[in-house]
C-alpha cells in the first residue's frame, strides 16, 4: 500500500537528483515496523512524495504525477508544448479516498488538531504532523523537530493541495498543529480568495478577467477651440501640420495651459499657444 502511493520510489519529475526516499522492504521488518512506519518512524518521505500520496484522496483514488511546468510559451505566444494531468495508477478505491478526506476534515473542526488551519465557509481536510529528526547514530533526536501540515480544499472537490513544513522549529511549540497550521491557513485564505473559492454563508461576486481599454483619439479643431488641458503630447502632434492655423507647443507631457481659451472661435490665421508639462 505505502508503494501504490508512491513511496519508495521517484515520482518522475524532470529533474536530477530526485530522492526515491527510504523505505524498506517488508521482508527486512521487524514485529514493531508497522505501528512504527504509521507515526513516520523507519520511513523517510520527500515533500513531493507527500503532497503526490495525497492527490490520489484529492483525486476519487488515483495518483497523478506531479508537474512543475504547465506550458511553455514562445515570446510572441505561441503555445509550444503544454502538459496536462497524468494519472498514474488507483491507490485506493474512490469510496475510501471520500471517507478519508471526511476524517481528516474532522481535523479541523474546533477539536482536532488543524483547527489553526480552518478558514470559515470552507471545508478544508488536513493532517497536522510533529516528527522526530533522524540522528546519525540511528536513532531520534530529542531535541530536533520537523513541524509539518498538509491539507486539501474544498474537501467535497479539493483543487489544492498545501504542503507547510517548518524544519528544526525554535521557540515555545515545536507542533505542526501549533506552529505550520497558522501559516496554512494565511496561504489557503489567499489561494481562495485569489480564485473566487466560494465561502459558505457569503456573497462572493464575479467579474470578468479583461477590461476594454478605449484608444484615444487625436485632437481635432474645428469652428471652435476644444478645451485641450490635460491632453498628452502624442494625441496633440498632428496639429502641427495644420497650414490653415499656427500651433506652437512648448514642453513636454500634459497639456496645462492653452490660448485661447475653449470655446473660442477658430480664424484662418490664428496662433494658438500650448504649453506643457
Amino acid at each position: 500500500m505505502l508503494l501504490r502511493f508512491g513511496f519508495g520510489r521517484q515520482t518522475g519529475l524532470p529533474l536530477l537528483g530526485e530522492t526515491t526516499g527510504l523505505l524498506r522492504k517488508p521482508s527486512l521488518w521487524s514485529a514493531r515496523s508497522k505501528p512504527t512506519i504509521t507515526i513516520g518512524q523507519e520511513i523517510s518521505v520527500s515533500a513531493v512524495q507527500l503532497i503526490t500520496a495525497a492527490t490520489a484522496l484529492a483525486n476519487g483514488g488515483v495518483l497523478l504525477k506531479p508537474l512543475i511546468v504547465k506550458r511553455i510559451v514562445s515570446p510572441d505566444g505561441k503555445v509550444i508544448r503544454e502538459y496536462s494531468r497524468e494519472p498514474l495508477w488507483e491507490a485506493v478505491s474512490t469510496d475510501t479516498a471520500a471517507e478519508m478526506l471526511g476524517f481528516m476534515e474532522f481535523a479541523t473542526s474546533p477539536v482536532g488538531t488543524a483547527r489553526r488551519a480552518a478558514v470559515p465557509g470552507v471545508r478544508i481536510s488536513a493532517k497536522t504532523g510533529t516528527a522526530q529528526v533522524a540522528t546519525s547514530s540511528g536513532g531520534y533526536s530529542d531535541k530536533d523537530f520537523i513541524a509539518s501540515m498538509i491539507g486539501m480544499f474544498p474537501t467535497e472537490d479539493p483543487r489544492f493541495i498545501v504542503y507547510v513544513v517548518m524544519e528544526n522549529p525554535k521557540g515555545e511549540s515545536y507542533y505542526g498543529s501549533t506552529i505550520a497550521a497558522p501559516i496554512f491557513h494565511d496561504v489557503a485564505v489567499g489561494l481562495i480568495d485569489s480564485v473566487g473559492i466560494p465561502r459558505e454563508g457569503t456573497r462572493t461576486l464575479t467579474r470578468p478577467g479583461a477590461v476594454e481599454v478605449p484608444v484615444p483619439r487625436q485632437v481635432e479643431i474645428g469652428t471652435v477651440m476644444p478645451n485641450l488641458i490635460g491632453m498628452p503630447k502624442r494625441l496633440i502632434l498632428p496639429l502641427l501640420v495644420r497650414r490653415d492655423i499656427s500651433v506652437t507647443i512648448t514642453g513636454s507631457g500634459y497639456v496645462v495651459k492653452q490660448d485661447p481659451a475653449p470655446g473660442a472661435a477658430i480664424q484662418s490665421g490664428m496662433k494658438i499657444l500650448l504649453e506643457l508639462k
